[in-house]
């Protein structure tokens, strides 16, 4: 159910944002990865991965131990940020996919 809800507030929140739905993950910058955090409303981990330099091909890898690494210790955002980043190869992989 919290996945549910994360992946709403994700779809909402980050097309308010006006980005291209069709715009390559693997290309973001590092402020377009601390708006994706802060579409999952976890916006305080944005100084922490711009310090570790997480763009959009970093972050599209990111482990749990990485995620760690780079301050998040609570569950509820590991998973959040673990969803959040599932989604996005979703989201790459129906970008990548050839239209027939």
């Amino acid at each position: 159910m919290a996945a549910a809800i994360a992946k709403c507030v994700w779809v909402v929140v980050f097309e308010a944002k006006s980005l291209d739905p069709a715009f390559e993950i693997r290309s973001w910058t590092l402020e377009e990865v601390g708006q994706w955090l802060d579409s999952l409303a976890l916006g305080d981990y944005k100084e922490s991965f711009m310090s570790h330099e997480i763009t959009g091909a970093e972050l599209l890898n990111l482990e749990r131990r990485d995620l760690k690494d780079l301050g998040v210790t609570k569950v509820g955002h590991l998973k959040r940020i673990q969803e959040g980043i599932k989604e996005l190869h979703h989201r790459e992989a129906v970008y990548d996919r050839p239209s027939s």
